[in-house]
């Protein structure tokens, strides 16, 4: 039969799933943007950490060196992202819906960065007493579940598919896509927990040591001031980043408070490092001998067993 009477001839074409650039590589871009600011910061603190405490100190050292590098690979990371879906495959609708190894990497550096920068925390709490070992017990069972779902969602990504629910298209989503986000939100929110935890008790213990003395107080309030206002501010981030996961499937807005969430704990790690000498020589002052501040010392010359000032515990929890 001729064409002409057969009737119109229909062209079906598959397209790719749709998607929207400022909701997704958009808002990892501004996310990338403050990272790299916030990644400025922790490069100024561990120069001056290393100059600081540039002798002792062989854990806090490792520590900081660890969370440098991972930070470092972190940015690294989050720039390929970037170069890789807004320059290279830009003009490929379909290469944008599918995960590069860059973006699916990032989960487990974000869970070991969390990890490490609070593992200081818990093991502060649990030299101050017995009696919060229980609850950083707790906190540390929740550190060890955030880094395991951080890594499982790395892990669970399929390269074949990646990103796939960032389409419009819902029916394209992949399965394994979906419960990698899911694992991160779960991971996310026992950070959230932890991270409160670890602030309930560092501001209890810093309460119980106000003495009375101005002097004193003045350099408690300090540290109240710091624990919530930096326990307060990354747990904002975090749950922000947790909320949008949940409710907004279909982008990335979640990554650019998950990236500067992961900034954060790393300088508040390194805030907490450095401000320790800066409060021993506050709380010295003129008329105290720095050595009131290390027990050790004092011990060694007097050859006797000094207790423990209100003073030397507060400075001590940090």
């Amino acid at each position: 039969m001729p064409p002409s009477l057969a009737g119109p001839v229909l062209h079906v074409q598959r397209t790719a799933p749709r998607v929207d650039i400022e909701d997704t590589f958009g808002a990892f871009l501004i996310g990338t943007l403050f990272g790299v600011m916030l990644y400025g910061m922790i490069v100024h603190q561990v120069y001056q950490y290393f100059r600081a405490y540039y002798d002792g100190e062989r854990w806090n050292r490792v520590l900081v060196c660890m969370i440098t590098a991972l930070e470092t690979m972190h940015v690294i990371t989050c720039g390929h992202v970037c170069y890789y879906y807004l320059v290279l495959k830009y003009d490929n609708p379909e290469a944008l819906t599918r995960g590069a190894w860059s973006i699916n990497l990032l989960s487990v550096l974000s869970g070991l960065i969390i990890f490490l920068s609070q593992s200081y925390f818990a093991r502060r709490v649990y030299l101050i007493g017995v009696s919060y070992r229980p609850i950083v017990a707790i906190a540390s069972v929740l550190l060890i579940g955030e880094l395991g779902f951080f890594l499982a969602a790395t892990v669970q990504a399929d390269p074949r598919y990646g990103i796939h629910l960032l389409a419009y298209n819902c029916v394209h989503c992949s399965l394994n896509a979906v419960l990698s986000k899911w694992l991160i939100s779960v991971g996310a929110a026992m950070a959230l927990i932890a991270d409160g935890l670890f602030t309930c008790i560092l501001v209890t213990v810093l309460r119980r040591n106000i003495t009375g003395m101005k002097r004193m107080d003045t350099i408690v309030d300090i540290l109240i001031m710091y624990a919530v206002s930096t326990g307060l501010l990354t747990g904002i981030v975090n749950l922000l980043s947790f909320v949008f996961s949940l409710l907004t499937p279909g982008n990335l807005i979640y990554t650019t408070f998950g990236i500067v969430c992961t900034k954060l704990y790393a300088n508040s790690l390194l805030a907490a490092l450095n401000a320790r000498k800066y409060l021993a020589d506050r709380a010295a002052g003129d008329n105290l001998d720095n050595s009131m501040l290390n027990l050790r010392a004092t011990r060694a010359l007097s050859g006797a067993i000094v207790p423990r000032s209100p003073l030397y515990n507060a400075v001590q929890v940090f």
